[in-house]
């Protein structure tokens, strides 16, 4: 049983938008495993309902991957703006090399929200070929 039938089998007990697709999850989420798949949909469920929404959206399953992968956001971290530009262009270069290049894996998100040990992180998504990593 691979990671989209896994999801399809947790996505079939949740309320969800119609364009949660459990193939693009679960190319999301290289090497998860059925457990943090079933606390990804439970997380995303969940701030669905925090945020006051019947069915859990697109942007319930980032925040719920990001949280399972990255960590919870930092608020409390002190920043000045000359950090964050630098956080900024640092990432803003990783995505730009990875959209640039013509055999790299698709470029997903960047962002410069502080989670877990990281100031921002580019995620890509890893093609067919690299499963894993």
């Amino acid at each position: 049983m691979g990671r989209t039938d896994i999801f399809n089998f947790y996505l079939d007990k949740i309320a969800r938008s119609n364009d949660i697709e459990a193939k693009r999850l679960a190319e999301l989420t290289p090497g998860f495993t059925g457990a943090e798949i079933e606390n990804l949909v439970n997380t995303a469920i969940t701030n669905a309902c925090h945020r006051g929404n019947k069915f859990a959206g697109k942007e319930d399953f980032e925040f719920a991957r990001d949280r399972i992968m990255m960590g919870i956001e930092r608020k409390s971290l002190s920043q000045t703006d000359r950090e964050r530009l630098h956080t900024a262009i640092h990432e803003a270069g990783h995505a730009l090399v990875g959209y640039y290049n013509p055999v790299g894996p698709e470029l997903h998100k960047a962002t410069i929200v502080a989670r877990g040990p990281a100031l921002g992180v580019t995620f890509f998504v890893p093609s067919e070929a690299d499963q894993v990593s």
